[in-house]
């Protein structure tokens, strides 16, 4: 993923402390007709692994008569990123990088803005600058995280033609 850090993804806005076009990764995907897109925040990102996604779309890419199956899988994909962010027990995505990150079950994201200077680019820039990422790393290994993680969703899905 496209972040500084974890929980920390790149930020994409005008303002002088925002992440800029250049500080993206361009990449290229060969595309074939009825090839499946997926364009989603990390809103569905954080709350499904790739398998649930692909599982939830129809197979092969068919479209029907009327050309609205894409917004269908992507309401659908939605509820599933929905129903997983309020399950407290879901082990998703979020919840693994949490993990492997060293962010103990049970921290509250408010704990952790404090930490980190507060709010999104407080914790960036004092991580810049060698303060709160290695202020903040845990004696030992972190307790396993479980749970989605509460974040607005947004997805669309469209197929080549």
């Amino acid at each position: 993923p496209q972040q500084h850090f974890f929980d920390c993804p790149f930020q994409l806005a005008s303002g002088q402390d925002t992440d800029g076009v250049g500080d993206g990764a361009p990449f290229q995907v060969p595309l074939r007709r009825g090839d499946v897109l997926v364009a989603a925040s990390d809103g569905l990102w954080d709350n499904a692994w790739a398998e649930e996604v692909a599982a939830a779309l129809p197979g092969g890419g068919a479209v029907d008569d009327d050309g609205a199956w894409p917004a269908t899988a992507a309401a659908r994909l939605v509820g599933l990123a929905a129903a997983n962010a309020g399950d407290p027990t879901y082990p998703g995505p979020y919840a693994a990088e949490a993990t492997a990150a060293g962010v103990g079950a049970g921290k509250k994201k408010e704990e952790e803005e404090e930490r980190e200077g507060g709010g999104l680019f407080g914790g960036l820039m004092r991580a810049v600058t060698g303060g709160a990422a290695e202020e903040g790393a845990a004696a030992g290994p972190a307790e396993p995280v479980c749970g989605g993680k509460q974040d607005d969703i947004t997805v669309v899905v469209g197929v080549v033609v």
